[in-house]
């Protein structure tokens, strides 16, 4: 649990520095350093975990739920405050759900009006900005993140579930490594102008930046899957959400950003109300679904 809860605490404070250093350096610059510090940090274990032919899925996974989802998280920040990119990434359990049931071929009926109400109370949350471009912009960045997050995240659990075999640390290396790829490309496409104008190396921009890739990119998420295999499922659902509520509290007290109180706290009150009823329907149909089992287990 300790892991879990230094993780939330450092993940939510890079709410709030994410949105300083997205002001003097472009996402896919910010992503490709992360990208390098995570590959360096997990460089030892490269060779001792997955098979030759499991590198190449985890480098796709990597794609989608650390490059993609870098970009389009990072991104953003250029739009939207720290502790509103922290309400909107609530609805992220929710679309890791919607395709953990497409996947088993189960109807996400449920889950997909949860999404529709978590978008439109994100919606509300942003008040009347969400007509001005930059910040549909941001929140349209959001979902798009939280989108790819969730399809690389069940992607990523079944391989690993279809493979226990692979230690976690090996597989980062190779996630990493496939998550450079839309990162350079977007790199490569950023006029060169926009990159000498937003990044002029100066002292706190540069620990910022390290300090994001070290400690958010790589050891919250080191700590994270530490932690993860030693809780409960309820806890778990807990400490998803903690970072994101952090992150909102973080911004608004200690990063001075500004915002209505009463609108934001209502969001963050619906949204956490609906990841709860999702967990308790998810949960009663499981026990359905396993009494039947039984009972028809025991039929002559």
């Amino acid at each position: 649990m300790w892991f879990l809860l230094i993780a939330s605490l450092i993940w939510g404070g890079s709410f709030g520095l994410n949105h300083m250093a997205m002001c003097y350096v472009t996402p896919a610059a910010a992503g490709l350093l992360l990208c390098a510090v995570s590959m360096l940090m997990f460089l030892p274990f490269a060779f001792y975990g997955p098979a030759r032919k499991l590198r190449l899925p985890l480098a796709a996974i990597g794609f989608l739920q650390l490059g993609l989802m870098n970009y389009f998280y990072l991104g953003s920040f250029a739009h939207l405050d720290g502790h509103l990119v922290a309400l909107l990434n609530l609805s992220a359990p929710l679309y890791v759900g919607i395709f953990a049931d497409l996947f088993e071929r189960r109807r996400p009926w449920q889950r997909l009006f949860f999404a529709a109400v978590s978008i439109a109370i994100c919606a509300y949350a942003l008040g009347t900005g969400i007509k001005g471009r930059c910040v549909a912009q941001g929140f349209l960045e959001c979902q798009a993140a939280n989108l790819v997050y969730g399809l690389g995240m069940v992607l990523y659990g079944r391989l690993m579930r279809a493979h226990k075999e692979i230690p976690e640390r090996a597989a980062f290396f190779w996630m990493w490594l496939g998550a450079a790829a839309p990162l350079l490309w977007a790199l490569i496409m950023t006029p060169w102008s926009n990159l000498s104008e937003r990044f002029t190396w100066a002292p706190q921009q540069v620990a910022t930046l390290l300090f994001l890739a070290i400690f958010c990119g790589g050891i919250g998420n080191f700590l994270w899957n530490k932690g993860v295999v030693a809780v409960s499922s309820g806890a778990l659902l807990a400490f998803t959400n903690l970072p994101c509520v952090l992150g909102l509290l973080f911004g608004r007290l200690f990063f001075g950003e500004p915002g209505s109180w009463p609108r934001q706290l209502f969001a963050l009150a619906v949204l956490l109300l609906l990841l709860w009823l999702d967990i308790k329907i998810t949960d009663v149909r499981a026990k359905k679904k396993f009494f039947a089992a039984e009972t028809c287990t025991f039929l002559p």
